[in-house]
C-alpha cells in the first residue's frame, strides 16, 4: 500500500501496528474505536470525514475509498 500511497497525491497514510490480536494495545483498540477485525484501516477525506472502514487486508476497497475524495 505504501508504494500507492507515496504516489498518489492528497493521500497519507496513518498506520497503528497493534502487532498481537489479544494484546492490550489490540484490546484498548478495540474497545475505543469499536474494531471488530485487525487489520481494520478507517479512512477519512483531505477535510477529516470519514469515509469508511475497510476490514482486512482488502487494498482494492481501501484505494476505492480513497479515490472518492481525489480531484
Amino acid at each position: 500500500m505504501t508504494p500507492w500511497v507515496e504516489k498518489t497525491e492528497g493521500v497519507v497514510l496513518r498506520r497503528i501496528d497493534l502487532v498481537r490480536h489479544g494484546s492490550a494495545a489490540s484490546e484498548q483498540a478495540e474497545r475505543e474505536f469499536a474494531l471488530s477485525v485487525i487489520p481494520t484501516t478507517r479512512v477519512y477525506d483531505g477535510q477529516g470525514r470519514f469515509l469508511g472502514d475497510v476490514l482486512g487486508p482488502d487494498f482494492p476497497a481501501i484505494q476505492a475509498l480513497a479515490r472518492r475524495d481525489l480531484p
